[in-house]
């Protein structure tokens, strides 16, 4: 009897990549009821997405390459399923870039559909070969990407500390993200106030604080605080 691949345990399958275009992050249990909603800067947690990154020297186009799910349906390389960079007019994935693929709005019958749990995402080249497959058993949480255990290629993914779409990983490891040292670091932070609404005016409402360390002056002009989605 042919073994059914639906039900087959994904535990440590993941392969190391092959090649310079390989899988570099993955949402897969989106926000809300419906996971198939079209995704964007403005929120990255509505629907799935896979993140692919060009180390390589050349541009690459993805037109021809495949991404499949653990039941072998393949999410269509097309302009519309295309989430980052916005805007894109083609596949063409440039030298160090990120390209971002959803579905995007594709509907509910789940052409491409990752599993929350026990799941497995395929990223295969024009000729058909598979050079890269990333496996996870647990069910993140929603609206948490999940990432390669860079001490282990070979194991499940885990879950990253940061959404970091069209970017590099912000952190690689289970032991938190990366940082660098600065005098400049958040010292507090109220992330659910009480009775105030979140989005009060200070002092109610949520805030961070930071503080300087050091012995000058520094102008946060230019710099940011994000939360895990992104904004």
């Amino acid at each position: 009897m042919k073994a059914d691949s639906t039900i087959m345990d994904t535990s440590s399958r993941s392969t190391a990549c092959t090649g310079e275009v390989c899988i570099s992050e993955v949402l897969v249990n989106a926000d809300g009821e419906d996971e198939h909603e079209a995704v964007g800067p403005s929120d990255w947690t509505a629907g799935e997405w896979v993140e692919i990154h060009n180390s390589g020297l050349t541009t690459v186009d993805l037109s021809t390459w495949t991404l499949s799910d653990k039941s072998e349906r393949n999410l269509p390389m097309t302009i519309n399923h295309v989430a980052y960079p916005t805007n894109a007019n083609n596949l063409e994935l440039a030298s160090g870039e990120y390209i971002v693929l959803a579905r995007n709005g594709d509907g509910g019958s789940c052409g491409f559909c990752l599993k929350n749990s026990n799941g497995l995402v395929n990223l295969s080249n024009p000729s058909g070969t598979v050079v890269h497959s990333v496996t996870w058993t647990s069910k993140p949480a929603q609206g948490v990407s999940i990432i390669q255990d860079t001490n282990d290629p070979l194991a499940n993914w885990i879950e990253s500390p940061t959404l970091s779409p069209g970017e590099s990983n912000q952190g690689n490891t289970q032991t938190g993200p990366d940082y660098s040292p600065s005098n400049i670091v958040i010292n507090e932070v109220m992330a659910d106030s009480s009775p105030s609404d979140d989005y009060a005016t200070y002092p109610g409402g949520e805030w961070v604080e930071i503080i300087n360390l050091g012995n000058y002056d520094i102008d946060l002009t230019g710099w940011k605080v994000s939360d895990a989605a992104g904004n």
